[in-house]
């Protein structure tokens, strides 16, 4: 009688499991149908529940233009989800050599260096957990520079700015650079390489073989997603190489993976509840802004989720008022979410490359699939996965502005070679002014570049829509997500941006020399989407 019982649940779950694991499938190809819906190219699933892997699957084109299917072998980046890996074999090492996640990093390796007002009380828990209070400079690295090299990189973070009026461990500022810092300093401690740690310590146990720490690892496999965005209403392809420079900060958000990898990683999360019980829950620290791609109000949609706190590499909240932890990640090419509800038992991986819309499909995707974790009929269907926040949340219009009314194009200004020159920052390098080819003032910061227009009836003001080097080569681009404001007064220049949270950089002229009848230091703001790019944990 035992053995019949056992069988029939058995078979139960097994039936369970193919039930939710078809309808997943099924209401992702409906998506993929209608591209003008969700705008995905290629989506990549994975979930684990009880134990048992759900789905493993992919679908969709990698490829337009030559025609190429994904399939379940085709590796996609997950972006900073790549962080909670670096925090695993972190924690690895430390736990070799005897020390704890709140450890001081200059007891570890005294070469650690921050600003010198937390320097001897940084650990790695306020590293990874985004609390040290040190600015966001991922400018730095996401205009393209030609060499990112850590060794040199780590000697500057010293001269990293702190935010005004934040206050140590108690605020939430997310941080690329640190989680790089962090992996430079387990590399100088190991002897090895973050990519060698990754494959060692993690990878190679877990069985993970499809794997890849780089961008530059997935490519040679030649199946890897292409990456999109919408143009005139059809998918234009970004520049191939577009993820190269993810590879500079790889210890933040460059891990490539495929499902049948991921759900391996989310058994093992799942399974090792004790291993990682001081990473999860304690010691949060609250987040300014919620950290989901969507955010479901209380009151306003048919069920509540939100990501209000964070602890080690995870954002921590609710769905239907169960705990969970997730975090997404954001490539030039790929969206990504991953879930994890140790209450429930289960694990989702999501990601998938195309335009705007694809990024929220992830965590729409996600609460689809939890519902149906949960036994409940999700609340989402083929209609609202589309029209969403609608009808719930009417969605805001955004009108498009000429950024660019009330200026003209800077060869119309005198003396317009004064401003030619090398500016020089002691940590992030140089910018320069130089004469484009119609005599027009031409800036350009690494691979950023544009040509500048200057505000009627004024010599100080300025503005252009950027080159970025993330961009769909000769098409239009959003002119929001390119705009730069600059403004010149003397002796330097001071550089800003969305990528710096606004935060001001001065660069200094090379040679000291100042420019003729104005002064010398201007500001540049990047506006728009670079800010949901970059701002999310990706």
């Amino acid at each position: 009688m035992n053995l019949v019982l056992l069988f029939y649940l058995v078979l139960v779950n097994v039936i369970r499991c193919q039930t939710i694991g078809d309808r997943i499938i099924s209401f992702i190809k409906s998506g993929l149908s209608d591209m003008a819906c969700t705008e995905q190219v290629a989506v990549t699933v994975g979930v684990v529940s009880r134990g048992n892997v759900i789905v493993a699957k992919t679908m969709g084109t990698r490829d337009i233009e030559n025609d190429l299917r994904a399939n379940d072998k085709t590796l996609f980046g997950i972006g900073s989800t790549s962080k909670a890996m670096t925090a695993i074999i972190t924690k690895k090492v430390l736990e070799e050599m005897n020390y704890t996640w709140d450890t001081p990093i200059s007891k570890i390796y005294p070469d650690f260096k921050l600003n010198c007002a937390i320097t001897d009380r940084v650990s790695f828990r306020d590293l990874y957990s985004h609390r040290t209070c040190v600015r966001r400079d991922d400018f730095w690295w996401t205009s393209g520079p030609e060499t990112f090299d850590l060794d040199v990189v780590g000697k500057k973070m010293k001269d990293l700015l702190l935010i005004d009026g934040c206050e140590f461990r108690k605020d939430f500022n997310y941080n690329n650079l640190l989680y790089v810092y962090g992996a430079y300093v387990i590399e100088k401690i190991s002897g090895k390489p973050w990519a060698q740690l990754i494959q060692e310590k993690l990878f190679n146990p877990l069985g993970m073989m499809e794997s890849k720490p780089y961008f530059r690892e997935a490519k040679k496999t030649d199946n890897w997603v292409v990456g999109y965005d919408i143009y005139e209403g059809v998918f234009k392809p970004l520049p191939h190489d577009s993820d190269k420079i993810i590879d500079l900060v790889g210890q933040a958000g460059s891990i490539h993976s495929t499902p049948g990898d991921m759900v391996k990683y989310l058994k093992y999360l799942l399974e090792n509840k004790d291993t990682f019980k001081d990473l999860f829950w304690e010691e949060t620290v609250d987040i300014i802004k919620n950290m989901a791609p969507v955010n479901l109000d209380k009151g306003v949609f048919p069920v509540t989720g939100s990501l209000s706190k964070y602890s080690v590499a995870w954002a921590l909240g609710d769905y239907r008022e169960g705990e969970i932890m997730a975090h997404g990640g954001t490539t030039f090419t790929t969206h990504t979410f991953i879930t994890i509800s140790r209450e429930h038992d289960y694990g989702i991986f999501l990601s998938n490359t195309g335009s705007g819309k694809a990024k929220d499909a992830v965590q729409l995707l996600t609460w689809y699939i939890q519902d149906l974790l949960l036994g409940k009929e999700p609340w989402l269907n083929a209609t609202t996965y589309c029209s969403f926040p609608e009808p719930w949340k009417k969605q805001k219009e955004e009108k498009e502005k000429d950024l660019l009314e009330g200026f003209v194009i800077s060869s119309k200004l005198m003396n317009r070679t004064s401003y030619i020159g090398v500016y020089e920052h002691p940590v992030f390098g140089n910018s320069s002014i130089t004469l484009d080819g119609d005599g027009s003032l031409f800036f350009q910061f690494n691979k950023i570049n544009c040509t500048l227009y200057v505000k009627e009836k004024t010599y100080d003001t300025f503005r252009c829509l950027a080159f970025l080097p993330w961009m769909i080569n000769n098409l239009k681009v959003s002119p929001m997500e390119r705009l730069l404001h600059l403004a010149y007064n003397n002796t330097g220049i001071t550089f800003s941006s969305v990528l710096t949270e606004g935060y001001s950089y001065k660069f200094v002229r090379s040679g000291g020399t100042q420019i003729l009848k104005r002064r010398t230091t201007f500001s540049l703001i990047i506006i728009g989407q670079l800010l949901l790019l970059f701002r999310t944990f990706l």
